[in-house]
């Protein structure tokens, strides 16, 4: 639980589950949408052939672990695509805020990914249309998936968080 975010420990001590909160969910989801926008948009502008042929194997073992039932490995995928992507743009310092972002909002799409429909195919469907865009060197496009996708995510979490017990998670208000 540690690991995929969901339960927190210090050292020396027991774990503990974490808590979500809506406040929280937000946040993160907004500061993702203005950087991450960011990145897509350099990367798309800057991208290379190879990489954006890695992007398409990973979007492909993304599907696969996601039609597969395996939310854990259907997450590191899509990370390591948007990290091909964003480091394509090559500001280092937009990277590293990113990934502390995305430690910082695992939880809450290991939630979205296991209890809500994010294993469902059509939701990753997004990532065809940024690969396209990044190929076809249009980084506005790219900006613009990205905010749409992280808008729906945020939506569907937020629904979920205010709407049900989720087991083994306490959520605030």
């Amino acid at each position: 639980m540690v690991d995929a975010g969901l339960a927190e420990q210090e050292p020396y001590k027991s774990a503990r589950v974490r808590r979500l909160s809506v406040q929280e969910l937000e946040e993160v989801y907004s500061a993702r949408i203005l950087v991450e926008g960011e990145c897509a948009n350099l990367g798309s502008t800057a991208i290379a052939a190879a990489e954006l042929e890695r992007m398409e194997q990973l979007h492909e073992e993304l599907l696969n672990a996601a039609s597969g039932g395996d939310a854990r490995t259907a997450l590191t995928r899509d990370e390591e695509m948007l990290d091909i992507l964003y480091s394509a743009g090559g500001n280092g310092v937009l990277l590293d805020i990113v990934r502390g972002l995305w430690d910082r909002c695992r939880p809450y799409k290991m939630l979205w990914a296991t209890q809500g429909d994010g294993l469902n195919e059509h939701i990753w469907r997004y990532k065809t249309d940024l690969i396209d865009a990044a190929r076809a060197g249009d980084g506005e496009r790219a900006r613009e998936i990205i905010r749409v996708s992280y808008q729906r995510a945020l939506d569907a979490i937020r629904e979920m968080l205010g709407t049900q017990e989720l087991p083994g998670i306490t959520t605030l208000r």
